[in-house]
């Protein structure tokens, strides 16, 4: 099963505000997409990355964010100029696995008329119906979303739970496609998740993590102020415990977040 890791867009922001151990200066930073070639559900993409689409809001919460993490992207750096680019044409995507329902991560759906979406059903009803001011403050925006999003959604809650025993401290765990399992990483967001691949020894975590640093230990976490703009930062703490716990018993796994330049520097040895 190969896996392909490129970035749609990139992102600049303090390193210190994502790893407190590092220099006080601008770092810029990929935003992370993977295709994915599975044997029997052919090519699926993990997230869609930015879009020029994305970067037309205005509303001034997120005008605010963006002070802190500032986002780009051009119509050459989406995914589907990176497709095809590699001779792919959008259409032969069947599926989208969305980690989260963050602007950087789904601003390319629209591009993939024939793809189904597997994604949290929950999460997007719960987005669904807040208010406005909430959605922008929870960076969702309704507008990148298909209209028929709803019946090309194939629910994660509706999938077979697996047995994997060394994801037990994760929680529920569902699968998605033969030897492509889903893996709930909350905090940054209410509802993310992440895909695990046992087959290729390939943990795709999103953004449960900015850096793989933060593996390293709590001297490599993003700094408290951090908490302002996570859904929870008890549980965004947990999660990172979690995934030490794991790479510790796992050290042959590649965890790989979406913002992380390490990631593909990983990918490439």
């Amino acid at each position: 099963m190969q896996i392909d890791l490129f970035s749609a867009g990139t992102c600049r922001a303090l390193g210190w505000f994502m790893n407190r151990s590092a220099p006080f200066r601008s770092v810029t930073v990929p935003v992370g997409v993977a295709l994915i070639h599975h044997p029997t559900a052919g090519l699926i993409l993990f997230d869609t990355g930015l879009h020029p689409r994305c970067l037309a809001i205005s509303h001034w919460s997120q005008v605010l964010a963006h002070q802190l993490i500032h986002f780009e992207t051009t119509p050459a750096d989406t995914v589907v100029s990176w497709l095809y680019k590699k001779g792919i044409d959008p259409s032969e995507i069947r599926y989208i696995v969305l980690s989260h329902y963050h602007n950087d991560h789904m601003g390319g759906l629209l591009d993939f008329p024939n793809a189904q979406f597997v994604a949290s059903r929950a999460e997007f009803k719960r987005l669904a119906e807040i208010s406005t001011f909430q959605q922008s403050s929870a960076a969702f925006n309704v507008a990148l979303l298909p209209t028929d999003f709803e019946q090309r959604l194939m629910p994660i809650e509706d999938l077979p739970t697996a047995h994997r025993p060394e994801l037990a401290s994760f929680g529920e765990i569902k699968e998605a496609f033969p030897n492509l399992f889903l893996v709930n990483l909350p905090g940054h967001t209410r509802v993310q998740f992440g895909a695990y691949l046992p087959t290729e020894s390939t943990f795709l975590i999103a953004d449960a993590l900015w850096t793989g640093a933060a593996l390293d230990g709590p001297a490599k976490e993003p700094p408290s102020i951090v908490r302002v703009i996570k859904d929870n930062w008890q549980s965004y703490r947990q999660t990172m415990q979690q995934l030490r716990q794991f790479r510790a018993l796992h050290p042959n796994v590649r965890i790989l977040a979406s913002h992380d330049n390490q990631a593909f520097a990983i990918m490439e040895r």
